[in-house]
């Protein structure tokens, strides 16, 4: 049956490498990103981090595959709060994490957007216990498993910044958060990313959740990445073009690194297997570095 299985999907993936949409459209679509994604909105004064115009570096930190609500996710909150409260205590202010992302699935069938949004009052309640601040920003990116039961309406509802592709600047690196949960990026988004670009000469960090290359090691997981080859080489082109410096990817729930040349791609370890990452962002050097707990 296993083989069958496998047999199956490897001949389904070949047929759906070359079309519009991939193998993951085919299985799991449930939105169109056309119709979530025609803009990446640009965050407002208010929406982004207090940054420094004379600071070296900073840090932030970031999960993925967060699956709120599933019995994995308590497993692991408390061991993870843990470790956020204690990069408070370190006597390097600029090691105090900034901000949060978290690279998608950050509820684990779209529908426990109560659960997730409580796990980041969590943490906003340590930062303002260790520090005094109550400005701390958490922002989230869209998820396959983020749409399951019509979960977009919750998430454009309730997931700041309410939207699922977006930008900020902290005055020398440029966060382009894109929408990544159907597997594709979809002809609007390429569309406004081109154009975001056209405009933008700064440093980039790209945040999205399906990776743009996944190593096929069986026929698995052959739909944990980008299935049209097209649209792939088309990004990573642009991206090569425009300054990009760094990916950060989930997803596919273990650690994966790929260098580009130009820029590198980082599909992160998931929540559930007890990994979360601290970033420092040197802004005198543009330099991002990634470290795991």
């Amino acid at each position: 049956m296993k083989k069958n299985f496998l047999f199956i999907v490897s001949i389904l993936s070949i047929i759906f490498s070359s079309c519009k949409f991939g193998m993951y459209e085919f299985l799991f679509n449930e939105e169109s990103v056309d119709s979530r994604a025609d803009e990446i909105r640009e965050l407002t004064a208010q929406e982004i981090p207090s940054f420094e115009a004379d600071e070296e570096q900073y840090t932030f930190v970031m999960i993925t595959d967060v699956h709120t609500g599933s019995d994995d996710f308590y497993k692991n909150d408390d061991d993870f709060l843990k470790w956020f409260s204690s990069l408070f205590e370190n006597s390097d202010q600029t090691k105090h994490p900034k901000f949060f992302i978290s690279l998608g699935d950050n509820m684990d069938t779209g529908r426990e957007y109560k659960e997730y949004n409580e796990f980041l009052e969590k943490m906003k309640y340590i930062v303002k216990s260790k520090t005094g601040r109550e400005d701390f920003k958490e922002y989230s990116v869209l998820g396959n498993h983020d749409l399951y039961y019509n979960g977009w309406e919750n998430f454009k509802d309730h997931i700041f910044p309410y939207c699922s592709a977006y930008h900020f600047s902290d005055g020398t690196f440029s966060y382009y958060f894109l929408d990544s949960a159907n597997g594709t990026l979809g002809q609007k988004q390429r569309n406004e990313i081109e154009d975001k670009f056209s405009m933008d000469l700064k440093p980039k960090i790209i945040l999205t959740h399906c990776p743009f290359y996944f190593p096929t090691t069986n026929a698995s997981n052959m739909i944990f990445k980008m299935q049209d080859t097209a649209e792939r080489n088309w990004i990573l082109t642009l991206f090569a073009k425009n300054n990009v410096r760094q990916i950060f990817a989930g997803h596919v729930h273990d650690p994966h690194h790929y260098g580009y040349g130009k820029f590198s791609e980082n599909a992160l370890g998931a929540f559930k297997k007890s990994y979360w990452y601290l970033v420092t962002v040197n802004k005198n050097l543009n330099a991002v570095t990634l470290i795991e707990n």
